[in-house]
């Protein structure tokens, strides 16, 4: 039995499974997970081929992947309930060695693992999958919240629905309030702020698109806060998203590129095409 986890290897989300769940997120585009996953070997530029090989299957289910849950470095992860295994070679006539496993949803890719090292086949040996975590990102300053990351996880390969907010909620800070889970930062304190509410449709969050193989989703359209009335004592720095009024259940947090004062009279907005979220490929 050859174990098919090696250190250090690189995890990434695809861009179309990153791209429908930004959408679902900001948006409210529904994504529709899939019945079941095909677990893939390859070696790089194809699927491997060796004498013997069949990839292997595993449902969408509550009985078929365990709960999503945090990892000890704070970030959300989920892995299937048992871990599959591939036939052994029959033969090794012209095939080469094992570089990735990939999740597809049939025609789409959803995930690619990497190994560090490349697993060299054998006659006979089947190959054992150790460990198969699957995450969303590694960013610990931007990005979604854990309990949003933890719902997106168990909505593709559980099967529990996630539904979108009808509205989502906007609040300023000088300060970003942690990314896990909202607590902390420091919201803008010039005169008159308030939280403002936007409708969580296509038109005020487009399509996500990709950027260097990134997933990124903007503005469709300006986002107003109420004019001030009298200057902020620090720079406005990050943009948190709450699912309700209230700052009790975060959806993400975005950091400005560069951060912006206020003074008295100044007009306060998100602009239309500002960058919301960037899912990137993760890597462990």
């Amino acid at each position: 039995m050859l174990p098919a986890t090696r250190s250090r290897s690189r995890m990434a989300i695809s861009t179309f499974l990153a791209n429908n769940l930004n959408d679902l997120v900001f948006g409210g585009t529904a994504y529709t997970p899939p019945t079941n996953i095909s677990v893939q070997l390859w070696n790089a530029s194809a699927q491997t081929a060796y004498d013997g090989y069949s990839a292997q299957t595993i449902a969408v289910g509550t009985g078929t992947w365990n709960a999503a849950a945090t990892d000890g470095s704070g970030r959300a992860v989920i892995s299937p309930t048992s871990l599959p295994t591939f036939p052994a070679p029959n033969s090794l006539s012209g095939d080469a060695d094992i570089t990735e496993l990939r999740l597809y949803d049939g025609a789409n890719l959803l995930y690619t693992l990497t190994f560090a090292t490349a697993i060299q086949l054998s006659v006979g040996d089947a190959i054992e999958i150790t460990t198969l975590d699957v995450r969303l990102g590694d960013d610990t300053t931007s990005g979604f919240s854990n309990a949003i990351e933890l719902a997106l996880l168990n909505h593709v390969f559980r099967g529990t629905v996630y539904t979108p907010p009808a509205n989502l909620f906007f609040d300023a800070y000088s300060t970003a309030p942690s990314v896990a889970d909202g607590s902390g930062g420091t919201l803008t304190d010039y005169g008159s702020y308030a939280q403002v509410s936007v409708a969580n449709n296509a038109t005020n969050f487009p399509n996500a698109v990709t950027s260097t193989n990134d997933s990124v989703k903007s503005t469709g359209a300006q986002i107003d806060f109420i004019q001030a009335t009298s200057d902020a004592t620090s720079n406005i720095a990050a943009i948190a998203v709450w699912n309700e009024a209230g700052r009790t259940n975060l959806i993400a947090v975005a950091p400005l590129p560069t951060s912006k004062p206020v003074q008295s009279g100044n007009n306060v907005y998100i602009p239309n095409g500002q960058e919301l979220m960037r899912i990137k490929p993760t890597a462990a």
